[in-house]
């Protein structure tokens, strides 16, 4: 099962169809993703900026079909630890202020390990791609909706809808993220937290950045697609929070900046006097053959943004 590049990410833009886009420097190296005794094989890519609306995206992307069939078999108990990611601390803190009774909606809530450590008060609903995960969410006080048609269609509004680590999983992400502002109450709240590809971390060679060394992930969201996305929903944009994504130990995050710099040089310069002394230190050599950057999950590549649909639509 191998990704390949759909007709209407040829040329154009996923999130907006625009023509205009950019390549960004780099090929993505090829790599495989086991899900149980399946394997899915992502082939070479590269990755794009929309100029019109911001969004930063790989070509070549799995089927649908082979998409159903990779989360259907996932081990969602990857991400099933009960510690917070430093990305969700300021959601969770944002949920605990909510009054009593306030509807809350997490799209893609995995087994509902973030709504569980909410405040008990305010209603929960959830939807989960991965039955084994949804099921084990609705053991835990959580409205599971099993069915994106039933989603789009049903009657309730929420306070808030939640879309945390599912931006970077999404295809056309515009498409589904005015689905899901559709939901809201006015004042109610569209939060979104994933990879944030203005990051500094990022820029040296993002088709091989840890984000998109993932066959899973299909964009990253930047600055100027969020304010993009809240002028075309009449939204306002209350929060822009970036982060890292892990509690990473001092010595590891030390260590990874470490890796980073030395590979920036090798990338950017190969031929540099710092390279030449790289090469005669024993411990350091074996770095001239790295094809990728070394993994970097300590940097500060995510954003929690903050969505807010204006009172005023009450009136409308």
């Amino acid at each position: 099962m191998k990704t390949r590049i759909p007709s209407e990410r040829k040329g154009r833009c996923p999130g907006c169809s625009s023509q205009e886009i950019r390549c960004l420097p780099g090929i993505g190296k090829p790599f495989d993703f086991r899900a149980h005794s399946l394997v899915f094989s992502q082939k070479e890519y590269r990755i794009f900026r929309c100029c019109s609306c911001g969004l930063v995206f790989k070509d070549s992307i799995l089927s649908e079909e082979f998409f159903e069939l990779l989360y259907e078999n996932v081990d969602f108990s990857n991400w099933s630890t009960y510690r917070l990611y430093p990305t969700e601390k300021p959601v969770l803190q944002y949920l605990n202020s909510l009054p009593r009774q306030s509807k809350v909606l997490d799209f893609g809530c995995s087994s509902g390990r973030l709504l569980e450590q909410a405040n008990p008060r305010i209603e929960k609903w959830g939807f989960e791609v991965n039955k084994s995960a949804a099921n084990e969410a609705s053991t835990k006080g959580i409205q599971i909706v099993w069915d994106l048609v039933d989603l789009k269609s049903m009657q309730q509004t929420f306070n808030a809808v939640l879309l945390m680590d599912v931006f970077e999983h999404l295809a056309n992400p515009t498409a589904l993220l005015k689905d899901m502002s559709g939901l809201l109450k006015p004042g109610g709240m569209l939060v979104i937290s994933t990879g944030n590809a203005d990051c500094r971390a990022c820029q040296t060679d993002i088709p091989n950045f840890w984000y998109f060394r993932s066959i899973q992930h299909l964009c990253m969201i930047t600055k100027q697609y969020a304010e993009t996305f809240a002028n075309q929903t009449n939204l306002k944009i209350s929060g822009w929070h970036e982060s890292c994504h892990y509690d990473i130990a001092f010595s590891n995050r030390i260590a990874q900046h470490l890796r980073q710099i030395i590979y920036r040089v090798r990338y950017l310069h190969p031929q540099s006097t710092f390279g030449f002394v790289l090469d005669r230190l024993p411990i350091l050599r074996k770095t001239g053959i790295w094809k990728i950057p070394p993994p970097y999950n300590a940097s500060r590549d995510h954003a929690v943004v903050f969505f807010e649909k204006p009172m005023s639509c009450c009136l409308e």
